[in-house]
Parts: structure tokens; sequence; C-alpha cells
């Protein structure tokens, strides 16, 4: 394959996740993985030939590097920020995160312009004999593997609580940020070969493969299973929320004495939506006697728990509606009155026994 379109080849897929990224922003705290990877589709376009000449020609050095250099720290600083946040939790704060990449920047420009001059060759083949470059490495192959080992972290940890297919795509993003890692290992090899004046060839090969191809496998493939995991992801969500809201409705139209929801929408109305359905089922539960869990485990022997629920939850309802008084021993349903999730199983088995 030409080497230049191994070049031009992550280019549009790392443009589409970022696109597709920021269609999906929620709020600030998320808007640090489209800049991030905007900066990384940046970067990966100044590795192209036409950007790289005309850039050299007229600044007389490999300016383009730096600058490429740059964007795809920032952006895997960005992008670690965002992953510290969605494995943590907590998210991180905009002037820690602001003054990391400024720092950063400002440092790697400090290094390249304090160890000049420069010819337009590339900066790696005129590393040797200037010793603050090191520093300049160093903070790049770090941020860089820093990076790739959290993205095939978390792509791991997610894989591990989820079921197939919604999981091949964060196996995509593991493989290619593992793949990335072994590219960065590799670069600096041969960088400090280069600079200790022994053989090297920049354009090594790892089983055959050049330095571009382990690139381009890496941007495609983090590409490809961000994209194909979160539209996975979308998908179920959707059938979730389907559920989710076929148990409140099935719930508020017959379970009389439930408080209405205020005319609010997004989080707020979830939010009373939640306490609507927790309320339902609260009543419903003094509807439901031992003897119906029996009957249902009897006529259902392999039923899940939330089948057995959902058969429960249709005899109170009957029996609500029939006017019926109260049972003495009501149904313990507290394992879904905390989880959402289990709501939303829930919703999904009512619907297939109604």
């Amino acid at each position: 394959m030409n080497g230049e379109i191994l070049v031009w080849l992550p280019v549009p897929f790392f443009l589409a996740v970022a696109i597709f990224t920021a269609m999906r922003t929620r709020g600030v705290t998320d808007v640090h993985l489209p800049i991030g990877l905007t900066l990384v589709t940046v970067s990966a376009a100044l590795r192209t030939a036409v950007f790289t000449e005309a850039i050299r020609r007229a600044a007389g050095s490999p300016v383009d590097e730096v600058v490429k250099h740059i964007a795809l720290v920032v952006g895997c600083l960005l992008i670690s920020a965002w992953l510290a946040q969605a494995l943590d939790g907590r998210a991180v704060r905009r002037r820690q995160i602001f003054g990391g990449c400024v720092g950063t920047a400002a440092l790697m420009v400090f290094t390249f312009s304090a160890s000049g001059p420069w010819s337009v060759e590339n900066i790696n083949a005129q590393t040797a004999g200037r010793p603050m470059m090191v520093l300049y490495w160093g903070v790049f192959y770090g941020c860089f593997l820093w990076a790739s080992g959290l993205f095939a972290y978390a792509a791991l940890r997610s894989r591990s609580s989820e079921q197939m297919p919604r999981s091949w795509g964060m196996v995509c993003v593991a493989t290619g940020a593992a793949i990335g890692v072994l590219w960065a290992v590799l670069a600096i090899s041969e960088l400090i070969a280069r600079t200790r004046g022994l053989p090297s060839d920049e354009r090594f090969n790892v089983l055959g493969l050049e330095p571009r191809v382990l690139l381009a496998a890496t941007g495609i493939l983090l590409s490809v299973g961000i994209i194909g995991h979160l539209a996975a992801a979308n998908s179920v969500s959707k059938r979730e929320r389907a559920s989710l809201r076929y148990l409140h409705e099935c719930i508020t139209e017959k379970v009389p004495a439930i408080v209405s929801s205020p005319a609010t929408t997004g989080a707020v109305a979830s939010y009373h939506r939640r306490i609507q359905i927790l309320d339902g089922m609260g009543t419903l539960s003094h509807y439901s006697t031992p003897a119906d869990r029996a009957a249902i485990a009897r006529d259902y022997p392999e039923a899940s728990q939330e089948t057995v629920v959902a058969h429960q939850m249709q005899m109170a309802l009957d029996r609500l509606s029939a006017g019926e008084s109260r049972s003495e021993s009501p149904a313990i349903w507290s394992d879904f009155l905390a989880d959402d999730s289990a709501l939303r199983r829930l919703g999904a088995a009512l619907r297939q026994i109604v």
C-alpha cells in the first residue's frame, strides 16, 4: 500500500469519531473527549506530505513536527481527563486541565526553541547532542503512553461488565490502544539507538509492518471501536428507556393516589418519574401475597427474578382494580427500588407478559 495513503488513512476515521462524540456531548464535562479527538485529528493530518512540505518550506525548520506533537500531547491530556472522569466518576477541574495543557505545550516549545537551530530534517534525526530534547521526547511519549494505556484499561474494564455484542467496540479500542503502546515503545527504542549512535532505521519494521502501518491500525481501531461502542450503547439505552417508560405508564395509569409530576424535562423529569414508579410499586406490594410467588415459581420454574416480580405486579394490579383488600404479608421488592437498571429489566419483563 502506498505510504502516503497509510498516512492519510487514520485522518477521516479520527475526524468521524470527533464529530460523532461532539454530537453526543451532554455537558461541559463531556467536551474534553471531542476536543481531544479533534486535536488528534489535526496531529494525524500534519503527518501528511502536503502539510509537512508546505510548513517546512515556509519556516525553514521542522515546526510542523512541534505543532503535530503538541496537538497530539494536548489531545491525549484531554482524552485522559475524560477517561479519568469516566472511571472515577468525578469531574477533573477545568483549571487543572487548562493549566496542564498550556504548561505542557509551553514546555515543549521552550525545549525545542532552546535546542536550536534546526534544519528542515525530522526532529528525531537531529536529536543527538541536544540534551534538552530528552525532556521534549519524555513529555511527548509519556503523555501518549499514559493516554493509550488508560484507554486500554478503560476499554477492558468496560468490556468486563458488559455482554456481547455491545462489548465488541471496547475490544477494538483496547486492541488499538495496545498497538499504539507498541508503536511508542518501538519508537522510543529507535530514538535511543539513534541518539547513542547505534545502527537504527527510521522505518523499522515489526513483524514486517512499518510504523505508519501501526499508527494507521491504531487510529482505525480506536475510531471504529469508539463509534461502535457508543452507537451500540445508544441503541441499548433507547430500548432500556422504552422499558422504563412502559413501567412508568403501566403504574401511573392503574395505581391511584400517585402524585402527578410537575411539567419538567430532562434529568428532573426522569427523577420524578422514578419517584412515581417507586410509589406505585410500594402500593402494589401490599396487594401481593406469598401464595402468588409460590404459584409463579410452580408455573414458571425457570423464570428470572424480573419475570417473577412482573407476574406478581400483574396479579397485584388485578387485585387492586377489583377492589380487594390488602395483603397481610406484602411482597418485598427492595432489590428493584434502588437500582435503575433493575427497574428497566422489570419494565422489559412486564412488557413480555402483558
